[in-house]
Parts: structure tokens; C-alpha cells; sequence
């Protein structure tokens, strides 16, 4: 999982680009979010850590934070 997020990571998002991160459980009910850039998504502990929630039955998605009104919004479930 930890390569295949890492590859869709750096496929969708730019070096230096912040990004939102979101993990979603229905049962029992709870949210995470995490805005993070593109280069503290791929380090080892978050990789690790979005394994681990994949794994658990987490509903990952990850979008381009875009602060400048020209930038386009993405998100995509990973």
C-alpha cells in the first residue's frame, strides 16, 4: 500500500504543494484531516500511517489545498 499511495502521491501533486488529507470511518462514525505538503505525505511515518488506516477500513482521500483563487481544486480517493 505504503508504494502505491507514494506513487499516486507524487503523480497528482507538485514538490511543495499542500495538500489535505482525509480519512473517513462510518462505523463507528469519525473524521481525520491532515494538511500536510507533498513531501511530509511521503515520508515513511505517514505512509505507515495511512497503511495502517487503509488496512483498518478508513475511506482515504486526498485533495490540493489550493490557497490561490487561479489554482484548480483535486480531489481523489486513494
Amino acid at each position: 500500500m505504503s508504494q502505491i499511495a507514494k506513487d499516486f502521491l507524487t503523480r497528482c501533486f507538485a514538490p511543495g504543494e499542500t495538500i489535505a488529507l482525509l480519512l473517513r470511518r462510518e462505523s463507528p462514525a469519525s473524521t481525520q484531516q491532515r494538511i500536510v505538503s507533498l513531501e511530509s505525505a511521503l515520508a515513511s511515518r505517514y505512509l505507515t500511517w495511512l497503511a495502517h488506516e487503509n488496512s483498518t477500513g478508513a475511506n482515504t482521500q486526498a485533495a490540493a489545498n489550493a490557497p490561490k483563487r487561479a489554482s484548480p481544486a483535486l480531489a481523489i480517493s486513494i
